[in-house]
């Protein structure tokens, strides 16, 4: 059956196609206030399958699939670009029976379409140096992936900085800087997509749930923090003064995101029981089998004789569930970068 998200979609998605304005009779929004500020990618892109299959599960999941049917071949183009055809086929083999991938393709969750837009800008960015016409489609599809899914207002920012470090472009990104309909249309469109993003979260209420569920919006963490603070300093016994320096909130909130973080790596997390929601974990299972285990380390060390593709990969991996840890729990649609 669908879930509350999956039903204000088909719901403001079918209510575009009749009338052009969301359930709340907003014109063409760019925040869907019925799905607690949620962005637009999604919605708009699953007007056609709305409009063809109804409102229905294949309706409402159809972009997701074909996002997942996207993502098993951007990742073969990954593979075979930085190593061979075979360790791309290798890739989108195993990607294709990941119970992380198979779990997000099954669902209408805004954050598979953006995995994909993501993953493609990054394909065209690294490709488009001898096709300078693909910078254009890098662009577009930056913009699109950060007006579908939130978290990637952060990661996908940082993951440009790594590829363009790996070819070795952050000295001849002049391209950006010299006069031509390419440069300035790609330029233009990054601009306009980070100032409407940003527009989005500040004014337009975008970010509405991550307001409230948010590190710093907890007041049950915030409670708790602030008894145990004091408990700490009531039993210190150094001067009031020097044991206000080591039991504060400056020093328990990062060790708390600290903790978050590390999280998103734990064997729990991806190899045993997931993120623990049957929503997007129907089996409640790690993202990746046990034998994977025994598999990434080999691979780790297997590209550790390649540096820059080393830096590369475990860069990317460490940089995915970085916007997640401010909602200090793993999540399978949040971390799907990695």
């Amino acid at each position: 059956a669908l879930y509350g998200d999956e039903l204000t979609i088909a719901l403001d998605a079918k209510s575009l196609l009749e009338t052009g304005r969301d359930q709340t009779g907003a014109s063409f929004p760019l925040t869907f206030s019925m799905g607690a500020g949620r962005p637009p990618g999604y919605v708009y892109g699953s007007t056609p399958f709305i409009e063809f299959f109804g409102q229905s599960a294949l309706g409402v999941r159809g972009l997701s699939i074909l996002s997942g049917l996207g993502v098993i071949f951007l990742l073969y183009i990954f593979g075979k670009m930085f190593f061979s055809s075979k360790v791309g086929l290798i890739a989108a083999a195993l990607t294709a029976i990941s119970p992380w991938a198979l779990s997000l393709s099954r669902g209408g969750f805004e954050a598979h379409f953006a995995l994909f837009l993501a993953m493609l800008s990054v394909l065209t960015f690294l490709v488009a140096e001898k096709k300078k016409w693909l910078y254009i489609i890098s662009a577009l599809t930056f913009g699109l992936s950060i007006h579908t899914y939130p978290t990637f207002k952060l990661t996908l920012p940082l993951i440009f900085i790594l590829t363009a470090w790996y070819k070795g472009r952050i000295s001849s990104l002049s391209f950006f800087k010299k006069p031509s309909l390419i440069s300035v249309s790609a330029t233009v469109i990054i601009i306009a997509s980070i100032i409407l993003s940003l527009s989005q979260t500040f004014i337009g209420g975008s970010e509405t749930r991550f307001w409230s569920i948010n590190i710093f919006a907890r007041e049950d963490l915030r409670k708790d923090l602030t008894e145990n603070i004091n408990i700490d300093r009531n039993a210190d016994l150094l001067p009031r003064l020097v044991s206000q320096l080591f039991h504060n909130k400056l020093i328990e909130y990062p060790l708390i995101l600290g903790e978050a973080y590390l999280k998103n790596f734990s064997v729990d997390f991806l190899f045993l029981h997931g993120d623990k929601n049957p929503r997007h974990n129907m089996m409640t299972a790690g993202g990746f089998y046990l034998v994977e285990m025994l598999t990434i380390l080999l691979g780790l060390v297997f590209l550790f004789k390649k540096r820059r593709e080393f830096i590369l990969t475990l860069g990317w991996i460490l940089i995915a569930p970085t916007a997640s840890v401010l909602l200090l729990e793993p999540h399978f649609l949040r971390n799907s970068f990695m």
